[in-house]
């Protein structure tokens, strides 16, 4: 058993947030992580890791609670400094990030470099009073060194110490912490720029969407919709299209909606495998797989008989990578996705087929003894021959159990250029809280941090809409809520609130294509 452990303020990280954390190696994969807790210090424990990455939930200001990750570590007993270790990984990340853009022909900002001097600046004082003055501070600056001399008339050797009072040192960090995540931040303000300067018109760039909910659209909602998004979804819920014709009309009457407009369709998913979308007389068949499946292909046959001439874009399943509905354990919810994919191209549907994948950083593998990461589905699906278009990353930002952790705008950056260079079309399902109120039914899932406001929700599409829309071959980057949720789902992710005012949330989207006038 390996254990790392950290040094963090109270203030900056809570024992909720701590038990997110995860610890990864160099291939980047979560490993199977054990956290312990208490107030001033995290203890991270796998079964095995000479040399791991942590990374956790962080408070930073000005950008909430966000993910952050630590350098490479070598195991020792000696605690880390958990904000040293971020700081100095943020600061690499920034600088290798910023090379490989200018040789693409970025010319960052003056602020991104003046951001990263003081950065380094703070670190290199925290590493000082973390460690001691170094043999070469003797030389540059000898003042500040106050060793004994030997009997010889020589100095003596400085000795590395670990820091009695870690509080200066601590402070230090994050101030250091503070200035990296403003370059990380402006650099990719800086590469959306050149990216719009490049495309030269939005048509060129990803289709903004938006799901419909329960909402069959008139004016002026009708109006308002089109000036944002170019693209509806129409979610299915097999239970209720099964037990609800009123449901089944609604979602016809939304898909003629669509047609009428000119609004792109899409469609789905199809299977999306949590347990209230699924029939409740398909749990009696929970230890018959081979029946599941056949209920499956009727099911999705049934679908295409009703939709198909509506539809420009199907998802077929979601939620395949972190789901435990029905008892399937990761290979059966593969094969069903498969059968999905299958039945879809031999009813020769017209239009984009794609599958939707959670967590695209693969959080879940820190709680769970688990080798299929979310790339894993996508390029074994992706590769099996049967029709699909895209690849669908959904981000529940914010929310815990199948959410995504908050990052930084380089960190989705990187995460996405991943998937882009792998050859593999994508889409962008987002949620993202504005709280403002209490919840009033229980059954409502809370983010884990309760800070999210309105203005933040707002704040964080301005941080990182641009750069989604930006990056190349996106195909679409659809909005998962239309109306705050009332019933079940994740709690005022909408872009309108129950009583149907509008967020400001909903101001990024109407003005995203603004962006090229500044250009």
């Amino acid at each position: 058993m390996a254990s790392f452990q950290f040094y963090c303020p109270p203030s900056r990280i809570t024992k909720a947030w701590a038990e997110l954390g995860y610890a990864y190696g160099f291939d980047l994969m979560p490993w199977q992580t054990w956290i312990d807790y208490q107030p001033g210090s995290v203890t991270a424990h796998m079964e095995d890791g000479d040399a791991v990455r942590f990374c956790c939930p962080w408070y930073q200001k000005n950008m909430g609670v966000i993910t952050l990750s630590t350098t490479t570590l070598a195991q020792r007993e000696q605690p880390y400094i958990l904000s040293v270790e971020m700081a100095r990984e943020k600061i690499a990340a920034v600088r290798a990030q910023m090379f490989e853009w200018q040789q693409m022909g970025l010319a960052p900002s003056p602020s991104v470099e003046e951001n990263l001097r003081i950065a380094t600046s703070a670190l290199g004082r925290a590493t000082r009073n973390m460690y001691g003055p170094s043999p070469i501070d003797g030389i540059l600056h000898p003042e500040i060194i106050n060793s004994p001399s030997t009997e010889g008339g020589e100095a003596a050797p400085v000795q590395v110490r670990y820091p009695e009072d870690v509080a200066a040192l601590v402070q230090e960090s994050m101030t250091s912490l503070q200035y990296a995540l403003e370059a990380a931040n402006t650099l990719t303000s800086n590469y959306v720029a050149r990216r719009l300067a490049i495309v030269g018109t939005p048509t060129k760039l990803a289709d903004l969407g938006c799901s419909l909910g329960d909402i069959i659209p008139a004016e002026p909602f009708s109006t308002v919709f089109k000036s944002a998004f170019q693209t509806a979804r129409v979610d299915i819920n097999w239970r209720k299209l099964d037990q609800l014709p009123k449901y089944r009309e609604r979602c016809i009457k939304q898909m003629k909606w669509c047609k009428n407009n000119n609004v792109k369709c899409a469609v789905g998913p199809l299977i999306r495998f949590e347990d209230i979308f699924f029939p409740e007389w398909l749990t009696l068949y929970a230890d018959d797989f081979d029946a599941i499946c056949d209920f499956v292909r009727t099911y999705v046959v049934k679908c295409v008989e009703m939709f198909g001439e509506y539809v420009d874009i199907w998802y077929a399943a979601s939620k395949i990578n972190v789901s435990e509905a029905l008892g399937l354990n990761e290979e059966q919810r593969a094969q069903i996705t498969a059968i999905v994919l299958e039945t879809l191209q031999q009813q020769k549907v017209t239009g984009d087929v794609g599958i939707s994948l959670s967590q695209p950083f693969d959080e879940n593998l820190g709680r769970v003894n688990s080798c299929f990461t979310a790339y894993y589905y996508a390029e074994a699906l992706f590769n099996s021959g049967l029709k699909i278009d895209f690849i669908d990353l959904n981000m529940d930002i914010g929310f815990n159990g199948d959410g995504t952790q908050d990052r930084d705008p380089l960190q989705y950056s990187k995460l996405l250029d991943g998937w882009v260079n792998a050859g593999i079309p994508i889409s962008i399902s987002l949620s993202v809280p504005g709280i403002k109120d209490s919840p009033a039914n229980p059954k409502l899932k809370m983010p884990y941090w309760s800070g999210w406001t309105y203005q933040i929700q707002q704040n964080w599409l301005k941080r990182c809409l641009p750069l989604f829309w930006a990056k190349p071959r996106i195909k679409q980057i659809i909005w998962n809520t239309i109306i705050d949720p009332q019933e079940s789902g994740l709690f005022s992710t909408g872009l309108f609130d129950i009583q149907g005012r509008s967020k400001p949330a909903l101001k990024v989207f109407i003005g995203l294509p603004k962006m090229f006038e500044a250009n």
